[in-house]
């Protein structure tokens, strides 16, 4: 669906990460500012982290981010 901020698009993706438990993937959208779920199978994506198109350093901007990982409890690094 080309380079974009849509639920249905990515925009440079730097990173991945299989969560096996919901059959997904979360995925660092770098040139979004965002890390989203995309469900295997799937048409969208959901955000989890970030505002799509928008970069910063307060509690709920990203900035360029470039990694993600959940712990065993499900907690959320970017």
């Amino acid at each position: 669906n080309g380079q974009g901020t849509s639920a249905n698009q990515l925009f440079n993706p730097v990173a991945l990460y299989l969560d096996s438990s919901t059959n997904s993937l979360l995925i660092v959208n770098k040139g979004a500012h965002t890390v989203v779920r995309w469900a295997l199978g799937a048409s969208t994506w959901t955000l989890l982290a970030g505002t799509p198109g928008l970069s910063g350093s307060t509690p709920t901007l990203l900035n360029g981010p470039g990694s993600v990982r959940l712990d065993s409890m499900g907690n959320m690094y970017v």
